[in-house]
């Protein structure tokens, strides 16, 4: 048990790196954009910011979900130390940055636009599939060996996005 929760606290900090990496601060300059195009009525000048700020943190968490992707073997065997840490690496790879990074943009978006019902709601509905996600993985994944299972793991804390963002 504390060797699969290892594996995983080894992985875990190199994903706030290229989520950081990724959001740049956008939130809350998008939020603060968008405020004040809805207080000045420019609507069209919402969407494109909202356009803009997607395209341009999709292309950043695709470039650095490929570079941890394509790196992964080598950060777990120099960095993390532990070669079973690759699996954990590969599950979140694919995960945080592209789904922290464009669901940052949507909530400075209704952060902008004041309003925190979709936040909220999506909040609750994060929490609790996130919480089944981890049951089920784990689970299924423990036969197969315990990097397995933390890779399972770190895919369901990660995979509804992290509160990094």
């Amino acid at each position: 048990m504390l060797e699969d929760v290892g594996l995983l606290m080894m992985a875990q900090p190199l994903i706030p790196l290229v989520i950081t990496l990724t959001c740049l601060g956008l939130p809350v300059a998008i939020s603060k954009l968008v405020a004040e195009a809805e207080a000045q009525g420019q609507h069209h000048k919402v969407k494109k910011i909202l356009i803009v700020s997607l395209t341009v943190t999709a292309t950043l968490s695709l470039f650095l979900t490929l570079l941890t992707f394509i790196g992964a073997k080598l950060i777990s065997q120099y960095l993390l130390t532990d070669q079973r840490a690759y699996y954990a690496m590969l599950a979140i790879t694919p995960i945080a940055p592209i789904v922290v990074a464009i669901s940052s943009v949507l909530k400075g978006y209704f952060r902008g636009r004041q309003n925190m019902n979709p936040l909220s709601f999506s909040q609750i509905i994060e929490q609790l599939v996130r919480i089944g996600f981890i049951n089920v993985l784990v689970h299924i994944l423990l036969p197969y060996g315990i990097e397995f299972a933390a890779a399972g793991a770190m895919a369901s804390i990660f995979s509804m996005g992290e509160r990094l963002s």
